[in-house]
This record gives structure tokens, C-alpha cells and sequence, in this order.
């Protein structure tokens, strides 16, 4: 079972690098709060259409609902937004690499505020995955940046947005891992994290001309 888990691990880290490089036009084309607004609301309307199919979960109480809300809020209003605000700033490359932080967030947030022990093997892996994006970060050359590269002269706010998101989705992970660990449903999980995060996104989209401007006028392109 483990093994399942582990590489159920690694294909989530192979869909974020295939949807960053997917979402780097629109990206930078829409801005990362329209763009986060869009996604989301497709994928809570998907998941939707299953929760239909499959039913909703009943074993879920207001606790964990409440839970899987706030868990949405950072993992999509907070990480989403701060993801590709990074992702236009640094491309898709550099930004898959600041991904790979949130399990030394986690690790640290695990320690700090729930009291986890953190072995020494552990403390060696996010020692390896820090070097690796501190060297990656120092050996990027500007003077042969590609279109996927992002822009030369904002890695620096790319970067910082870049390990915020990292930080918010590791929160989110510690805050729904309570619910997760009795065996919820995880498309009823799902859909609530996805609707609770589509939801704070659509107040700053309302509240906003210009975003709601955006929308309206989305290229076809940007849309498919």
C-alpha cells in the first residue's frame, strides 16, 4: 500500500509540471487571481458532476467540512493565487522546482505546531531539496532565457511567491489531514476544498471592474 501512496505522490508532481507549463500563457495573459478564479471554478463544477454521480459523503460532519474549507481557502485562494503569480514571473521550469518545497514546509509545520518528531533521514531530504533549488536557482542564466523561462528581471518576487505558495499548500495538507486520515470520500473532500476555494476567489473577481472585465473579454486561446 505504501508503494500505491508513493507513486500517487510522484504523478501529483507530474501533473503540476505538466499543468504549469499548460497554464503559463493564461497565466500571464489573465493575471494569477482571474486565472485561479477560472481553473478553480471549472474543476469545482467537475467534481460537482461526481459528488451527483458518486453522492456526498455522510460521514461528513460540520467539524470536517469546516476543516476542508479552510484547507480550500490556503490551498487555492492563498497557494493557487501565489503559485501563478510565481509561475509568470519565473516559468514553469524554476516554478515546478519551488513546488517541491512544500513537503520541508510541511516537515516544519508538522514539527512547530503539531509536535511531530522529525527523524534525521528527514532533516537530510529537506537539506537535499533546499540545496537543489539554491543551486538551481544561482546556475539559471539569463542571458539565454527561453519563452518557458519566465522574466529575468522579477525572479526574485517570482521566487518569494513562489515558496509562499509552497508554504500556504503545506498548510492546507496539515489541515485537512485529520479528516483525510478517517477514510473521507476524497471526491466529497474535494469538491468542498475546490468550491470553498472558487468561492473566496469569485469576491475578489466581483468586487473588481477590471477582473471582471477580463473574463468577459478571455481569447478564445486562453479559454481552451
Amino acid at each position: 500500500m505504501t508503494s500505491f501512496w508513493i507513486f500517487a505522490a510522484i504523478g501529483t508532481a507530474t501533473c503540476f509540471a505538466i499543468s504549469s507549463l499548460l497554464a503559463y500563457d493564461a497565466a500571464r495573459s489573465l493575471g494569477a487571481v482571474v486565472f485561479s478564479f477560472v481553473r478553480m471554478s471549472i474543476v469545482a463544477v467537475g467534481f460537482a458532476l461526481l459528488v451527483l454521480i458518486s453522492d456526498f459523503d455522510p460521514s461528513l460532519d460540520f467539524w470536517d467540512i469546516s476543516l476542508l474549507i479552510v484547507s480550500g481557502i490556503l490551498g487555492v485562494f492563498f497557494s493557487n493565487t501565489l503559485r501563478y503569480s510565481s509561475l509568470a514571473r519565473v516559468g514553469p521550469s524554476l516554478q515546478s522546482l519551488l513546488n517541491t518545497t512544500t513537503a520541508p514546509f510541511a516537515l516544519a509545520l508538522g514539527f512547530l505546531v503539531l509536535g511531530q518528531v522529525v527523524s534525521g533521514l528527514s532533516l537530510i531530504g529537506v537539506g537535499i531539496v533546499f540545496g537543489g533549488l539554491v543551486l538551481a536557482i544561482f546556475s539559471r542564466n539569463s542571458d539565454a532565457l527561453v519563452r518557458f523561462s519566465g522574466e529575468s528581471g522579477n525572479v526574485t518576487s517570482g521566487i518569494l511567491f513562489g515558496l509562499a505558495s509552497a508554504l500556504s499548500r503545506a498548510g492546507s495538507v496539515l489541515v485537512a489531514a485529520p479528516v483525510m486520515f478517517d477514510g473521507t470520500d476524497l471526491i466529497s473532500a474535494t469538491f468542498v476544498r475546490s468550491l470553498a476555494g472558487s468561492l473566496s476567489l469569485l469576491l475578489t473577481v466581483v468586487l473588481s471592474t477590471e477582473r471582471k472585465a477580463q473574463i468577459r473579454s478571455m481569447p478564445m486561446p486562453i479559454a481552451r
